[in-house]
């Protein structure tokens, strides 16, 4: 992969994202190891979360076990037992769902709590 993507941190200032052409031939496990690993960190760092989850812990658990799922679809090719593939392939489709659903909702709310 290389995919490198510098300046995250903004507020609609411009972004600086570097990508080559082989970077499309590894799109999906190139999505999945990007989100993930944006999800561990907003684990990390979030101090508030959406209304339909009972706390803070239970939201940074989940955003955890959707990061897990996402970086674990990178093991698929590894892999050689075809059930575990399958189960990893539709994990990584309910993070993406997830990610999806709360769009809105993936951010630091707090920022000078980092």
């Amino acid at each position: 992969m290389l995919i490198n993507i510098a300046n995250l941190d903004t507020e609609y200032e411009e972004k600086t994202v570097f990508l080559t052409y082989p970077d499309s031939w590894t799109l999906d496990k190139s999505i999945c190891i990007i989100l993930g690993s944006l999800l561990s960190e907003l684990a990390v760092y979030s101090t508030d979360y959406p209304s339909d989850y009972s706390s803070l812990l239970d939201w940074q658990h989940e955003l955890n076990t959707k990061a897990k799922a996402l970086k674990s679809y990178y093991s698929v090719l590894e892999t050689q037992d075809e059930i575990e593939e399958l189960h990893l392939l539709q994990d990584a489709k309910e993070a993406i769902n997830f990610v999806s659903e709360y769009l809105e909702e993936l951010w630091v709310k707090d920022e000078s709590d980092i």
